[in-house]
C-alpha cells in the first residue's frame, strides 16, 4: 500500500472513530434496575447517649465481632491560628511517639500487641444546612478486643496526658517523614489540592482548612531539617507547638467520645470513659474552661501588609497555575453552592452525575485526552474537575460548555435523569460496616432524618429543576463567579505563557520546586 493510501485509510479510520464517539450506544437491551427496588428509608443507627463528668459520651450496639471501637471527637476551632499550622504534625506524630514512661518504639509494641487502627484525621466542613457556618475537628479512632479494654484506655490515657514529642532520636524523623509524605502528596492528590485551593477563595470552611499552606509550611521545615545538623531547635518548636495544642483539644467544652461494640461491653466502656475523664481532668487545669471558636478580621492586624492577615477569610475568585514537575494538568472549576442537606441539594446531585456521564466524559477525557473528568457538589461548592490532562484553557471552556449543554432544553432526558438517580442511589446504598454506622452524625452532624430527606429529593428530583439549576449555574460562570486553579506541568513553558497571558497568575506550590533556590 502506497503512502497515498495509507493516508486515506487512516483519515478514513478517523473519521469511523469521530462518528463511534458521537454515537449514543444502545443500553436498551442491558438488564436495569429500576427506581422502585430503591428502599425510601435509611437504616437508622440509635446512639445512647449520656453524658460522663461533663463530657458527651455515645454508645450504639453493633456486631463488630469482638473488638470495641473509641472514637474521641476533639474540636479544634478553638485552637489559636498560630497553631493549627501544626494540627497536621500533632495528627501524624501522635500515633508514633512515646510518653514520658516508655519510648517511642516500646509504645509502639504495646499499642501493636493490645490495640489497632490508632489514627488521628482532621475533618473540615459546613453546617449541613447553612453554608455560611462551618466547624473544624480532629477525631482519634483506636479499637481493640474486648479483653485488652482495660489495657488499651490506659495506653490511651498515657499517650494523651503524658506524650513526649521532644524525642531527640524520634521527632527529626517524623518530620522528616511528613515532609517527605506531603510533598509527595502534591503530585499524588494534586486534583485534591486543586479543589481545596480554589474552594477556599469561595467557602471559609476551605479556607481554614489551608491545605496548601499547611504543607507549604511543614515541607518548608522538613527541608530545613534535612540541610542541618543541628536538629534541637526544630525538636523544641515541635515539642512546644504540639504540647500547647493539647488543652484545647482535650477539653470539657470541646471534646465527645463515641463508641461501637456488644451490649455486653457497654457498662464496661462506660466505666472507662469515665476514668479517662477523670484523668484529663487531673492533667490539663483548663479542662473546664471555655475557649470560644475563634474569627480573625482584618481589624485585628496593625499593619495592612501583615502576612499573618492572609488567615482572615476574604471571598476572591481565583485564577492560578500552581506548577509541578508533571507532564499533565489536574484543573478544578468551582462556584458556590446550598450546603449538603439543603432541598436543592439533590437536584445538583443529580446534575453533577449527569455531566460527569454526559458531555464531560465526551469531551474532556475522549477528545480532550484527560484521564478522568467530571462534576461534584459538595461542601457548599459546585465544581468540574479534570484529572492527568493535558489541557488547560480548552477545559476550562468545556466546563462551561457542560453547564450550557445541560442548560439546552431536550438535553437532559427522563432517562439520563433516571440513571443518574440510580447512580447516586449506588453510592448512598453502599454496606456500611458496623463500626462505621453513624459516622455522618459524627463527622459532619447529619442525622438519619436528614438522610432520609435527601433520598426523596433525589427520587422527587425532575428534568426541568435540575435544567433549571443547570442555567442558573451557566449564568453565574458567564458572570465570572468561578474561581478556577490548575496543578500542572510547569515544565511546559507554552502552557504557563499562554495562562499568564490570560491574565493566570503563576505561583509554585512549595520553595524546593521553585526555579533557581539552592536544594
Amino acid at each position: 500500500m502506497c503512502i497515498r493510501d495509507r493516508r486515506k485509510a487512516i483519515a478514513a479510520d478517523y473519521d469511523g472513530l469521530r462518528s463511534l464517539q458521537e454515537k449514543h450506544p444502545d443500553l436498551s437491551c442491558l438488564p436495569k434496575l429500576r427506581l422502585t427496588d430503591i428502599p425510601t428509608e435509611v437504616e437508622r443507627t440509635s446512639f445512647m447517649t449520656k453524658s460522663i463528668l461533663g463530657v458527651p459520651f455515645n454508645f450504639t450496639q453493633q456486631p463488630t465481632n469482638g473488638l470495641t471501637y473509641i472514637r474521641l471527637r476533639f474540636r479544634s476551632s478553638a485552637v489559636p491560628y498560630f497553631l493549627r499550622f501544626y494540627l497536621p504534625l500533632f495528627s501524624f506524630a501522635l500515633p508514633r511517639i512515646g510518653t514520658t514512661e516508655h519510648r517511642y518504639h516500646k509504645m509502639a509494641e504495646e499499642l501493636s500487641l493490645y490495640t489497632t487502627d490508632l489514627s488521628l484525621s482532621t475533618v473540615t466542613y459546613t453546617d449541613p444546612l447553612d453554608a455560611g457556618k462551618h466547624d473544624q475537628a480532629i477525631i482519634l479512632k483506636i479499637a481493640c478486643l474486648e479483653r485488652n479494654l482495660d489495657k488499651m484506655f490506659d495506653l490511651l490515657g498515657e499517650l494523651l496526658c503524658q506524650p513526649d514529642f521532644g524525642d531527640a532520636e524520634n521527632t527529626p524523623q517524623l518530620l522528616r517523614l511528613l515532609s517527605t509524605d506531603l510533598s509527595n502528596s502534591l503530585v499524588d492528590d494534586a486534583l485534591s489540592f486543586s479543589i481545596s485551593t480554589a474552594g477556599s477563595g469561595l467557602r471559609e470552611a476551605y479556607h481554614l482548612e489551608q491545605k496548601l499552606k499547611n504543607t507549604r509550611f511543614l515541607c518548608n521545615v522538613g527541608s530545613a531539617l534535612i540541610r542541618t545538623a543541628e536538629t534541637r531547635h526544630y525538636i523544641d518548636d515541635a515539642k512546644y507547638h504540639c504540647e500547647t495544642l493539647l488543652p484545647y483539644l482535650i477539653n470539657q467544652n470541646n471534646m465527645s467520645i463515641w463508641a461501637h461494640g456488644s451490649a455486653e461491653v457497654q457498662s464496661k466502656v462506660e466505666s472507662k470513659v469515665e476514668n479517662l475523664v477523670t484523668r484529663f481532668k487531673a492533667t490539663f487545669k483548663s479542662f473546664g474552661r471555655v475557649f470560644a471558636p475563634l474569627k480573625l478580621e482584618a481589624a485585628d492586624f496593625d499593619m495592612p501588609g501583615d502576612e499573618k492577615a492572609d488567615d482572615v477569610f476574604s471571598r476572591s475568585l481565583l485564577r492560578t497555575f500552581y506548577a509541578l514537575p508533571t507532564q499533565v494538568n489536574y484543573i478544578s472549576s468551582v462556584l458556590e453552592s446550598p450546603p449538603s442537606m439543603h432541598p436543592d441539594k439533590p437536584a445538583l446531585q443529580l446534575l453533577a452525575e449527569i455531566l460527569s456521564s454526559g458531555p464531560l466524559h465526551k469531551e474532556v477525557r475522549e477528545k480532550g485526552g484527560a484521564y478522568g473528568a467530571g462534576a461534584f457538589c459538595s461542601n457548599g461548592l459546585f465544581g468540574c474537575w479534570s484529572y492527568r490532562d493535558p489541557q488547560t484553557l480548552n477545559t476550562l471552556s468545556a466546563f462551561e460548555k457542560a453547564l450550557e449543554w445541560g442548560a439546552t432544553a431536550g438535553n437532559i432526558t427522563e432517562e439520563r435523569l433516571e440513571e443518574a438517580k440510580l447512580r447516586g442511589f449506588g453510592a448512598l446504598c453502599q454496606p456500611v460496616e458496623p463500626q462505621n454506622k453513624g459516622l455522618e452524625l459524627l463527622k459532619f452532624g447529619i442525622t438519619d432524618e436528614m438522610r432520609e430527606n435527601f433520598r426523596a429529593g433525589l427520587l422527587a428530583a425532575t428534568t426541568t429543576k435540575v435544567r433549571e439549576h443547570a442555567a442558573e449555574l451557566l449564568e453565574r460562570a458567564r458572570r465570572g463567579e468561578t474561581s478556577q486553579v490548575i496543578f500542572g506541568a510547569g515544565g511546559n513553558t507554552s502552557q504557563v505563557e499562554g495562562l499568564e497571558k490570560q491574565g493566570w497568575k503563576v505561583e509554585y506550590p512549595i520553595e524546593e520546586l521553585a526555579p533557581g533556590e539552592e536544594k
